[in-house]
């Protein structure tokens, strides 16, 4: 197994609760605004960004990107299990759009949401800072660093919006991963199942697989289970409808330590991991 890219670079943000333009709020009331939750992944539907802390050999990259709202492409799921959902993108379902709109995952021609371009992230641990400034013009973040095998605190700033994310671990992999699919058939692969030797230090085990890159981008199945569970399952139907032109296109599995904070334009996630590659194999 190797590690991959960045964790944020391989984000697919979700959409809006509504066309209003007005950011989405959660679920639970007694959450506030700026509050970081450890241990909290956010809602998908809400993401409007992601700041990532990959583990990449002996290095660590700091990545990411907020946007001014979630992004529009991706709706509420068409099929779901209890740790994967598929996400099914009909870019024809809004008719046309009067350009630049596009056509929403629910179905209404909205705008595209910009990238903040102050985007402002300081890492710290053993006495050590980063300060890394987000792109001006297209708003990604990113600078690589020496691991040292220490916890990170985050203080992030963009916009109005300012949090500080206490001291995380980084999660470091998993033993005994292993993906397996029911079938050898390049466009119906059949069920995905992901199983390791269970952890239980409060991580997250997640894969995002998206439709075949000759088609219609935006399709996607998102399977995410405690590291302490050993497994999750993603059923057929999840996964044939990602398999077409050329096959599955499976990037592997991220083991992450999470946090979520709720700001002025959505949630914002953030991801302490190691990207795990690793092909599936057939189910015997």
């Amino acid at each position: 197994m190797r590690s991959l890219t960045p964790l944020v670079l391989l984000v697919l943000f979700a959409c809006r609760n509504d066309d209003t333009g007005d950011p989405p709020e959660p679920e639970d009331t007694s959450v506030t605004q700026g509050e970081v939750m450890v241990g909290v992944s956010c809602p998908r539907l809400d993401l409007a960004g992601a700041i990532g802390l990959t583990l990449y050999d002996e290095t660590v990259n700091l990545d990411g990107i907020v946007y001014a709202a979630p992004q529009p492409l991706t709706g509420v799921p068409t099929l779901d299990n209890e740790h994967c959902s598929y996400h099914l993108y009909d870019a024809a379902g809004c008719g046309v759009c009067d350009d630049p709109l596009v056509c929403s995952g629910d179905g209404s021609c909205v705008p595209m949401p910009t990238a903040f371009t102050d985007l402002e992230v300081t890492a710290t641990a053993g006495g050590v800072t980063h300060q890394v400034q987000g792109d001006p013009t297209g708003g990604w973040l990113y600078e690589q660093w020496e691991h040292g095998g220490v916890d990170w605190a985050l203080d992030v700033r963009f916009g109005s919006d300012a949090f500080s994310v206490p001291d995380m671990p980084i999660a470091s992999g998993l033993s005994d991963l292993l993906v397996t699919v029911e079938s050898t058939g390049e466009l119906t692969p059949g069920a995905l199942d992901v199983a390791w030797s269970p952890v239980g230090d409060g991580s997250i085990v997640r894969t995002e697989i998206s439709i075949n890159h000759h088609a219609q981008p935006g399709t996607f199945t998102l399977c995410e289970a405690g590291a302490d569970q050993g497994s999750f399952h993603a059923d057929a139907e999840m996964i044939d409808p990602l398999s077409v032109v050329t096959g599955l296109e499976f990037q592997g599995v991220e083991h992450l330590q999470v946090a979520s904070v709720w700001t002025s334009v959505g949630c914002v996630e953030l991801r302490y991991g190691t990207h795990l590659y690793v092909s599936p194999s057939t189910a015997r």
